[in-house]
């Protein structure tokens, strides 16, 4: 210190005054040898410095070390003010700037551009701008000692401001000198005054403005009160959400931020946080209301004309409207693009003259005078010289022409069988000279109620009982409305326009079931043992069987018909030893089936036929252990299964052995041709419980048997694969 107290013995040539108060203190040199011994406290101008020699330098330095703080500056209204020369907004070109939290001798305010250029040094708190050009200027604060060597034109960042201790504050005021220019504002047709649509065409305007200045713009809609009614956020004012009356629509220049809210009022209040001011017109608006409304018939929105059918209403259409606002109205008929076909004077629409086609009939609310005229587009003209708005649906009117033409079957028949439970069940139909959008089959009986509507060409008739039937094309427009139980002649059969074709076809359902057949013995395996020439018949009987005659019928396993028996009776003495099958036939009409037809693929008489829905395996031998242990002696497996039936993927064989003797047998499975798809031993002990799964996975759909054979006798099963 100034005593000689030592205060400190920094390391090198730098010395750090961070940690000392303020005051003055004094640095020396001393030069020394040995160790030093000087301690902080020791007076040095008093006490053996080191315990060698030393000296302390011929002079010291004096540091006097001051306490500056630039604080913080700022105005009433903030740190960001607006200067607004000639304008409605803004405060005056002179500012008092208030400093807080600044320490040290002296203190000064520094106006800066925003570069930290000085550009003035105000000798008290007020900072006037007025005669300074437009931009933005800083203002700080400078707590400092000694004397002020800062000018103007020095940069206040990078210049050294007095000969002593200085700082600036840790903020600066920013005024922005601005000025701006409400100009003036005008639709963009350049109009003043001008009427709006509100609920019609148009409720949007496009405003322009001119001659204005100022970094912001904005549009202002006010009430002839100058109450702020909207802030539209570009030039387009959508006016559709306001009800009828007069506003004022003005423009607003203005810096900073916009302070104005609706129902504030615009002559009256600042509108922005900086500099502003409003256009030095406005432009009335007049808002008219305005509503097209809806149309529709007593029919509905969609109605047909149809010229020359049974279905549809007349030519001549009443609209009603509904909810239209306006000084007048008009319908208006148009082409489905928009484009005007008529202005019917008056409901009254009358589609007579029109050819063929679709047509929209439109409600039009108008104000002045009507402007649209037949040829023009009515979505994309202008309708009136006033407001005007379309309806906001429309009625469509088909005229449409429709022909029923006529029907046949595939084969051109109107009159046809149809054989119920048997084959065929389902007919494919015809129709020719038809016209029309749509088209369907309906089924009626004989006094026309509808018993069906198929959905395509092809009619099932397997669910239908026995009688008669016909069958007629219908060609429609719009829906079908014609349900199961309606009179087809009687009833309207569509929505739109509709005819029956000029003829049906008959279809008389017979009814045919080929019931099932067993052998006199009651099995359907029948193995028969003889020597060659000996004659030996067989009894066999069917059951459920429906029609008017009924027939046996003997195939191969291909189902190649081998015989044609008569009667009940089948003598198989003649036949060579192998296998076939018996079947019943039900059938109405004439036979057809011959010798070698196949069963499965033809014919088998003029009318409906069915075979049963089973047959009965022979097997034919002569000689060996089956026929030498017994005629048609039948496996005895006890609780026999085989299951699922019909099958897919498998099907799987499940029974319990003789108690009595062993079993050693073939699994044999065979289609419907009499191939052998696979042969499977099957060896169980008596009693013992045997489960065999068959793969099926890749066969065909169809019929296959299912056969296990051994020396004790035969057990065939048939079953269909899906």
């Amino acid at each position: 210190d100034n005593m000689g107290n030592i205060l400190g013995l920094p390391p090198g040539d730098m010395v750090d005054f961070s940690g000392a108060g303020t005051g003055e203190c004094w640095v020396w040199g001393l030069s020394y040898t040995g160790n030093l011994t000087a301690m902080m406290g020791d007076n040095a101008t008093s006490v053996a410095l080191s315990d060698g020699c030393y000296d302390l330098s011929s002079n010291f330095v004096v540091v006097f070390r001051d306490t500056i703080v630039g604080g913080t500056v700022s105005t009433a209204a903030g740190d960001t003010v607006y200067y607004c020369p000639s304008s409605m907004g803004g405060p005056t070109g002179v500012f008092n700037i208030d400093s807080m939290g600044a320490q040290g001798p002296n203190f000064q305010y520094v106006v800066t551009d925003n570069q930290g250029t000085i550009l003035g040094l105000p000798p008290a708190d007020m900072v006037n701008v007025t005669p300074a050009g437009l931009g933005e200027c800083w203002v700080w604060g400078l707590s400092y000692s000694g004397e002020i060597t800062a000018m103007a034109g020095d940069n206040a960042m990078s210049t050294t401001l007095t000969d002593g201790c200085y700082e600036l504050s840790s903020n600066f005021v920013v005024i922005f000198r601005d000025s701006v220019a409400g100009g003036m504002v005008s639709t963009q047709m350049g109009a003043d005054t001008v009427d709006i649509c509100l609920g019609g065409t148009p409720e949007v305007m496009r405003f322009d403005s001119t001659a204005t200045f100022g970094s912001n713009f904005q549009y202002v809609v006010t009430d002839n009160m100058g109450n702020i009614l909207g802030l539209p956020p570009g030039d387009m004012v959508d006016f559709s959400g306001a009800g009828p009356g007069e506003c004022w629509v003005w423009g607003l220049s203005y810096t900073g931020n916009l302070t104005a809210m609706m129902g504030d009022n615009a002559t009256m209040i600042d509108l922005s946080d900086g500099c502003y001011e409003l256009s030095s017109n406005f432009v009335v608006v007049f808002r008219d209301s305005i509503e097209g409304g809806t149309v529709t018939t007593m029919e509905g929105d969609t109605v047909y004309y149809c010229p020359g059918t049974m279905g549809g209403p007349t030519s001549v259409f009443n609209i009603d409207s509904m909810g239209t606002v306006g000084a007048n109205f008009q319908y208006v008929v148009t082409d489905n693009q928009g484009t005007i076909l008529g202005l019917p004077p008056a409901d009254m629409v009358d589609v007579g003259p029109a050819g063929l086609g679709e047509c929209w009939v439109w409600g039009l609310s108008y104000n002045g005078t009507l402007l649209a005229q037949a040829g023009d587009n009515a979505t994309n003209t202008v309708l009136a010289d006033g407001c005007y708005e379309l309806s906001s649906n429309f009625v469509v009117i088909f005229r449409d022409s429709v022909a029923g033409g006529m029907v046949s079957t595939q084969m051109g028949a109107d009159t046809v069988n149809i054989c119920l439970g048997g084959s065929p069940e389902a007919m494919r139909f015809d129709s020719t000279a038809t016209f029309g959008s749509n088209f369907q089959y309906v089924v009626t009986d004989n006094m026309g109620t509808i018993l069906g509507l198929p959905p395509g060409d092809m009619v099932d008739f397997s669910g239908a009982g026995t009688g008669e039937c016909w069958v007629w094309g219908l060609s429609y427009t719009g829906n079908l409305t014609a349900m199961m139980g309606d009179n087809a002649t009687m009833v309207d059969l569509a929505d739109g326009c509709y005819e029956l074709s000029s003829n049906f076809v008959v279809v008389f359902r017979d009814s045919i079931e080929g019931g099932m057949i067993q052998s006199e013995q009651g099995s359907d395996t029948l193995l028969v043992c003889y020597s060659g020439g000996t004659s030996l018949v067989y009894a066999f009987d069917s059951t459920e069987t429906v029609g008017a005659n009924f027939n046996y019928v003997v195939t191969d396993t291909a189902g190649n018909i081998l015989g044609l028996p008569p009667a009940d009776m089948v003598d198989f003495g003649g036949a060579g030893p192998g296998e076939c099958w018996v079947w019943g036939l039900s059938y109405n009409g004439e036979l057809t089936a011959m010798m070698g037809d196949n069963a499965l693929t033809t014919d088998l008489s003029s009318d409906c036929f069915e075979l049963s829905s089973n047959f009965i395996v022979v097997l034919r031998d002569s000689t060996g252990a089956p026929c030498a242990t017994a005629i048609d002696d039948e496996l005895d497996l006890q609780s026999f299964r085989l299951y699922p039936v019909p099958a897919q993927d498998q099907v799987i064989v499940e029974f319990e052995q003789s108690n009595t003797q062993n079993l050693d047998a073939r699994l044999i499975l065979i289609d419907a041709a009499g191939r052998q798809i696979s042969n499977t031993t099957l060896q169980a002990g008596a009693g013992q419980q045997v489960r065999e799964e068959i793969n099926l996975q890749g066969l065909a759909k169809g019929v296959y048997v299912l056969r296990i054979t051994s020396a004790e006798g035969h057990l065939s099963k048939r079953f269909i694969k899906l």
